[in-house]
């Protein structure tokens, strides 16, 4: 197998395995060695390792930049996955001693029944705010209540939501699989 020096690209002929058949500079290698297998491999991530003499005796193999984007992209969607887990896992403890669930669903659902309850009262319709607690029935609000319940969510949410971000950020900044494979999700900590 013959690998061209300027390209890194390989050609191989059955009846040349182990020849220089090309009128360019290049490297043989024989067919069926295991530097042959590296180079076909990791084609064409890698740079070449020669000796003093310039002949080659190795091949560092790079990152292939497809597998890292596609490696960022798995991980970040772990990061998010992990957070939607977290968050409904572990319910905020309201100062009434109750848990209520802080998922990215209720509290949308939670934002929505405070968005509805006030344009009722600007038309003025009867309006009334429902909301439960963790495995309970929906029991009457007033505004004021729901809203610090609303705001307490967010104040519990808002540094997870914080730390995923910047999970995102390092992940997506990662250079190498090895620096990406050291990024550590954990929702725990925050």
């Amino acid at each position: 197998m013959i690998i061209y020096k300027k390209t890194k690209g390989f050609e191989q002929r059955s009846d040349k395995p182990n020849e220089n058949w090309a009128d360019e500079d290049c490297f043989v290698v024989e067919d069926n060695s295991e530097l042959a297998g590296k180079i076909i491999q990791a084609y064409p991530y890698y740079e070449f390792i020669t000796d003093s003499k310039g002949n080659l005796i190795d091949v560092e193999v790079l990152d292939n930049p497809n597998i890292l984007t596609n490696s960022k992209e798995v991980k970040i969607a772990q990061s998010k996955q992990q957070l939607a887990e977290f968050l409904q896992q572990n319910p905020l403890q309201f100062t009434d001693g109750k848990l209520y669930s802080v998922t990215e669903e209720k509290q949308t659902l939670l934002a929505n029944a405070i968005q509805v309850y006030q344009m009722k009262v600007q038309a003025g319709l009867l309006a009334t705010l429902k909301w439960n607690a963790t495995g309970e029935e929906c029991t009457e609000w007033t505004l004021e209540e729901l809203s610090t319940l609303a705001l307490a969510i967010a104040e519990y949410v808002e540094p997870l939501v914080a730390h995923q971000q910047s999970l995102e950020v390092q992940i997506r900044n990662a250079t190498t699989l090895e620096e990406l494979e050291g990024i550590e999700i954990n929702y725990e900590m925050v």
